[in-house]
């Protein structure tokens, strides 16, 4: 792991005044638990921030806060907007767009139709199967019994109305 001293800290700084009571600070924030990567990745990040570019731009630095200050006050924990940075804007999530609910439903109900086509297709086809089995299990027994009638084996069977 690469380290870096208070020195390439206070460096990174955007404003270069009380480097003493600046590296002081830099060497408290380590002992409150900060790592020198750390520090020196978020003193970058604001060095690069709009702020400070705007601040340099304009000849403002005096508004920069002391490094001292900066690292006392534990200000590399602020968050990134107050430096100046846009938030990151997510994908917008198109489901939350009314127009693409619309058509989500759209093709809901289109596929809950053919599903119900395909149900009843599935039913039909069950169904001429069911009679068809029905049927031939019903000609194979009318023709046992014809075939029992024939051998004299069973006695006619005679259709009885009233």
């Amino acid at each position: 792991m690469q380290t870096v001293s208070e020195e390439e800290i206070y460096d990174a700084y955007p404003r270069h005044v009380g480097r003493a009571a600046a590296i002081k600070s830099i060497k408290a924030a380590i002992r409150r638990g900060n790592s020198a990567i750390f520090l020196w990745n978020r003193t970058t990040r604001y060095a690069q921030s709009p702020l400070i570019a705007d601040k340099r731009r304009t000849s403002e630095m005096t508004f920069v806060p002391h490094p001292s200050t900066w690292f006392n006050q534990d200000r590399f924990y602020d968050d990134e907007l107050e430096w100046g940075f846009r938030p990151v804007k997510k994908e917008a999530d198109p489901r939350a767009d009314p127009r693409m609910r619309q058509i989500e439903t759209d093709i809901g109900h289109a596929l809950a139709s053919r599903w119900k086509d395909a149900d009843k297709i599935n039913y039909v086809n069950r169904k001429k199967q069911f009679v068809k089995l029905q049927l031939d299990e019903l000609l194979t027994r009318q023709s046992a019994r014809d075939e029992a009638q024939r051998l004299g084996l069973m006695e006619p069977q005679h259709a009885t109305g009233t």
